[in-house]
């Protein structure tokens, strides 16, 4: 699965735009060219802030795809099993926790018969 981590070249483009700056390569750091910037904890703050924001939307699509491939059984002239019942319950559940973890250490309930 694409996923974008925001690095401080793109927060620097997002929420910083007229602050002049270079950037090493080597040595991934900001050199600060404009007098009025932001600092390097704000920078850093900014970017956790927007890795999680795109956790959040890999956890929710993946989720969500999940529980597209089970609608059917939502329909009414289907009756859904409480395995399968409990199985769309927690996948629904993964996205209540506010802290959300890298989505490779997410563990997606299996689905019942597997």
């Amino acid at each position: 699965m694409a996923r974008v981590v925001w690095n401080k070249i793109m927060i620097m483009d997002k929420y910083y735009p007229d602050v002049e700056y270079t950037w090493s390569n080597e040595l991934q750091s900001i050199t600060w060219i404009s007098e009025n910037h932001p600092t390097d904890d704000e920078v850093t703050e900014k970017q956790t802030a927007e890795n999680i924001k795109e956790q959040e939307k890999q956890v929710r699509k993946k989720r969500n795809g999940l529980l597209a491939e089970t609608d059917w059984m939502a329909n009414s002239d289907v009756t859904m099993s409480n395995d399968w019942k409990t199985y769309r319950q927690e996948l629904r559940d993964i996205t209540k926790d506010s802290n959300f973890p890298d989505i490779d250490k997410i563990t997606f309930p299996t689905k019942p018969g597997e």
